[in-house]
């Protein structure tokens, strides 16, 4: 389960990679430029990022555009870390025996299963 969760990271992680490569023929600013055109249609990213955003979403399409794509790289990299970092904490969960049983005060720490 260890090894299925590390590479579902790294696929998450390649598979943005390649949007990027795909899009902008490996140019991140080309991407931008290409989200920049279609701003009608992206959501507003999350205000707890706000600091990351420079300039700032609302100053111009590419900014907006800028944030998004920031946004997804932020989140797909949370997901690389956190889910790797989860099937370790359950690996060493179910070794020292806490289980898996419903009554566990440590359970929120389990990776999710899907299956």
């Amino acid at each position: 389960a260890i090894l299925k969760d590390f590479y579902e990271s790294y696929v998450i992680y390649q598979f943005l990679s390649f949007l990027i490569a795909v899009l902008g023929r490996g140019d991140r600013n080309a991407v931008v430029r290409s989200l920049a055109r279609h701003t009608d249609h992206l959501k507003r990213p999350y205000k707890c990022l706000n600091c990351l955003f420079h300039p700032h979403p609302e100053e111009s399409d590419e900014a907006m555009a800028n944030a998004v794509l920031l946004e997804c790289q932020v989140l797909a990299m949370q997901f690389v870390f956190f889910r790797p970092a989860t099937a370790i904490v359950s690996f060493v969960f179910e070794a020292v025996g806490t289980g898996d049983n419903g009554d566990n005060k440590w359970a929120y720490f389990y990776s999710p299963r899907f299956f």
